[in-house]
């Protein structure tokens, strides 16, 4: 059933290469993952400017709740936004889940909190930004939906 590991054969990893071998492949993994994020980042944050360009200034002085979501351009800027922020709320609350379930009692019960309430952030995050721009575009649109 078991097979007898021959240590003196070239092929098998020791626990010094062993090791050696995996800080190399986490190092990979996690420039790889490092540069995903920055470029999706750099995406969001270059299509939400490129879409702002030809919009007047006037347009995006008030806040969102003033904002005319029939204007395309606005529509995208804060549908974006607020995709972006739904998105960065749920992986951090993701990560803080992840931590709670390593951590001891004391500790647990605060980060179980923050999950808590990185969830329901991300959720009336997505909930006010849908719902606002429904009824703004079906209020613009003379109320058909």
């Amino acid at each position: 059933m078991f097979v007898e590991i021959d240590r003196d054969d070239p092929r098998v990893a020791t626990d010094e290469t062993g090791n050696l071998r995996a800080r190399r492949e986490a190092l990979v993994v996690a420039v790889v993952a490092v540069v995903a994020v920055v470029a999706v980042v750099a995406v969001v944050a270059v299509a939400i400017a490129i879409a702002t360009l030809p919009v007047p200034h006037d347009v995006f002085a008030g806040s969102f709740s003033m904002a005319d979501m029939a204007i395309p351009q606005i529509a995208f800027f804060y549908g974006g936004a607020g995709l972006y922020l739904m998105y960065a709320l749920g992986v951090a609350g993701r990560w803080t889940r992840r931590c709670a379930r390593m951590s001891l009692r004391p500790h647990a019960m605060g980060l179980w909190m923050a999950v808590i309430g990185l969830g329901m952030m991300a959720l009336v995050c997505a909930g006010l930004r849908w719902s606002a721009l429904f009824a703004r575009s079906s209020s613009s649109s003379g109320g058909v939906v």
